[in-house]
């Protein structure tokens, strides 16, 4: 492994990811970006030194699987993959369109399941994965059963997947970040956001939860 981190970042051209990518890159890490926005995704290259990027649709999930091995050969090896893919829903079961739940289901579960499963083939020991969550798991309110739903299924996933990749020496890490003032509830794909206090500061928590925690981990090994 080499001294300086390799870390791909899967949702970049989020608000969560570019800053994730931008805070793992001010500690030193060398990044690839991966986003749905070709523009973004361009735009916040150009800001990190013209880093590799790569496209990708939540629902070509074949696409997602290859992500981290594009990564590792962009990168010259890959010890860390960030995924903060998701997208928020709200609204009561009865009223939620099946279509809507399969997007809720597909965007926070699916994808993310898949760009994991294509890491774990190519990362060695000593290498992290750590997927955005969110608080919703531990919290769920009324009004969100598709969208807790979704995350919840991604976390319980996670959990068993970190028990299996012990032996392996892969540290998986389920991320639940808070409410943040990113106005990401306001970009639903359907229904409002149920009356919530104010967000956190994205960058310090982000950097707390997130940033901290995937560089110190790679200290330590």
């Amino acid at each position: 492994m080499t001294g300086r981190r390799r870390v791909l970042v899967v949702g970049a051209t989020g608000e969560v990811g570019g800053l994730a990518a931008r805070l793992l890159a001010d500690r030193g890490a060398s990044v690839a970006l991966a986003g749905r926005d070709p523009a973004r995704l361009e735009e916040r290259s150009r800001r990190l030194d013209g880093c590799p990027t790569r496209t990708f649709d939540a629902y070509d999930l074949e696409r997602c699987a290859a992500l981290a091995p594009w990564a590792a050969h962009a990168l010259g090896g890959l010890d860390t993959v960030v995924v903060t893919v998701g997208v928020a829903g709200f609204g009561a079961a009865g009223d939620v369109t099946d279509a809507v739940a399969e997007h809720l289901v597909t965007v926070n579960a699916l994808a993310p399941m898949s760009v994991v499963r294509g890491a774990l083939r190519v990362l060695e020991a000593a290498s992290t994965v750590a997927v955005v969550t969110g608080a919703i798991v531990d919290r769920p309110m009324r009004g969100t059963a598709d969208y807790s739903a979704a995350k919840t299924a991604l976390a319980t996933w996670l959990g068993v997947v970190r028990r299996e990749q012990r032996a392996h020496g892969v540290a998986i890490m389920d991320v639940r970040l808070p409410h943040l003032a990113t106005g990401f509830a306001d970009r639903a794909v359907t229904g409002t956001a149920p009356g919530m206090p104010a967000g956190a500061d994205p960058a310090e928590t982000i950097d707390r939860l997130l940033v901290t925690p995937v560089m110190a981990g790679a200290a330590r090994r």
